[in-house]
């Protein structure tokens, strides 16, 4: 069952182009790009020329892409939620969401978050210029993948199908910068955009179309010798009256993108900013910036966090599941020197908890081991 179903109309502004479109809003499930080549179940891992695959992650079960320096970019109606990627997951920064702005009446259908931790990944470069009509380009996206063929009005096509994974194609772009307007269940957008059409196999190495659920992916475009991400996938414009278009890619069928170069300088001018001069909370614990945040070494610090500090190094150091104040009691501040339990000396332990070392003050730190013994007097 989807949830936040919706069609709408994609009008271009400029071109006066009418398209019966189905935008890609939050779903209960969410669907891969589909690629034309093969058995349609390849491309989950990256490209031999890989143009960042590992920055893609899953955000409210459709997608996001990490930036760099904590900074999430994806669609405005995926929505702000945990970010899971490279298998760990990271919660959003509180007040950091922000929607940028555009040329229209009504803002543009892309959003940034902040996480609160490093995946340690590398910042992704933003296209500076929009991709031309031509232009080779990739699509990555999370969800389901290729299933049985399918034709409408004589165009060729699948539905889809689980498993749900991260998946590649290749296309090259058919609409230019333009302005788009559209409806989500949020209201109206109107977004700088860019496309590409699924055309039939072998068009491109990998031809790729988006559908439900792609929401927040990327297109990637190279300039020169680099790759940059010049898309945020937000909506696919299908065939009027195509049959269940949110499980199904036809030939014909358009993917659209908020063409990244026009919001760039707005982009970069909120990633690049240090994370101890941002006036946000990132790690969480309570203190905000340098000076008042330990954390930070200055305030050109990129991260609230400091490898020393025990406290407030973002590392679950205990293995009790609980990081850094104040999620794990033991951190009574982010300046504490253990996350470890204390127990005044002299307290008998017994099963798989021994001490380890005395830390002053009568008191010892413990640590997770195996037990050498049932009881053991401190």
């Amino acid at each position: 069952m989807l949830r936040g179903r919706r069609c709408a109309f994609l009008r271009s502004k400029m071109g006066g182009i009418l398209l019966a479109a189905v935008l890609l809003v939050a779903a209960a499930t969410s669907q891969a790009v589909v690629i034309a080549s093969g058995d349609g179940s390849g491309n989950t891992s990256a490209p031999p020329d890989d143009p960042g695959f590992a920055n893609l992650g899953v955000l409210n079960g459709l997608t996001g892409v990490y930036l760099g320096n904590g900074w999430v970019l994806s669609a405005w109606h995926v929505g702000e939620a945990t970010f899971v990627i490279g298998g760990a997951t990271y919660q959003p920064v509180p007040g950091s969401l922000t929607r940028p702005t555009g040329p229209g009446a009504d803002p543009p259908d892309l959003m940034l978050m902040k996480i609160d931790g490093d995946p340690g990944l590398p910042t992704l470069p933003i296209a500076s210029m929009s991709p031309q009509k031509g232009a080779d380009v990739i699509l990555v996206g999370n969800g389901r993948s290729r299933n049985q063929p399918m034709t409408y009005l004589g165009h060729a096509g699948w539905t889809t199908k689980t498993p749900f994974t991260m998946r590649w194609g290749t296309n090259e772009i058919g609409l230019t910068s333009q302005l788009m307007a559209g409806a989500i269940p949020a209201g109206p957008t109107e977004t700088m955009s860019i496309g590409t059409a699924f055309d039939p196999p072998g068009t491109t190495p990998h031809e790729g179309q988006t559908v439900l659920g792609d929401s927040g992916g990327a297109l990637f475009h190279r300039q020169g010798q680099t790759w940059r991400l010049a898309g945020t996938l937000y909506g696919s414009s299908t065939h009027l009256n195509q049959p269940d278009p949110q499980k199904t890619a036809v030939e014909g069928n358009l993917a659209i993108a908020a063409d990244l170069a026009y919001y760039r300088t707005q982009i970069l001018a909120i990633t690049e900013v240090p994370g101890c001069n941002d006036g946000l909370d990132d790690d969480g614990d309570g203190l905000i910036d340098y000076p008042d945040d330990p954390g930070c070494s200055d305030a050109n610090d990129m991260w609230e966090r400091a490898p020393e500090l025990i406290c407030d190094d973002g590392v679950d150091n205990d293995g009790d599941g609980l990081v850094d104040h104040p999620d794990d009691p033991q951190c009574i501040s982010p300046l504490y020197h253990t996350e470890a339990a204390l127990v005044p000396a002299g307290a008998a332990w017994s099963g798989t908890v021994l001490a380890a070392t005395i830390s002053g003050a009568g008191f010892v730190r413990l640590c997770r081991c195996a037990a050498q013994s049932s009881r053991r007097t401190l």
